[in-house]
């Protein structure tokens, strides 16, 4: 199974159809999408604010990677 990486903001709608790309990227709250192994597939801006890192960093993360490091922190 392939693994699609990228941004919401990437992905053209189809013709016709309302773009609603732009809409998680610009929620003030923490979004990620995380894939079927755990993977992140998906971080907006107020991801990377909250866990201190670029979406590219992000990207490369796991899911219990990241928790594990933020209840390390608390």
């Amino acid at each position: 199974m392939a693994t699609i990486r990228h941004s919401v903001a990437e992905i053209s709608p189809r013709s016709g159809a309302p773009n609603v790309a732009g809409i998680p990227g610009a929620l003030p709250m923490p979004i990620i999408v995380v894939g079927m192994r755990g993977e992140l597939l998906y971080a907006n801006q107020a991801a990377e604010q909250f866990f201190d890192m670029g979406v590219g960093l992000l990207l490369r993360q796991k899911l219990a990677d990241l928790l594990e490091g933020q209840l390390r922190d608390v």
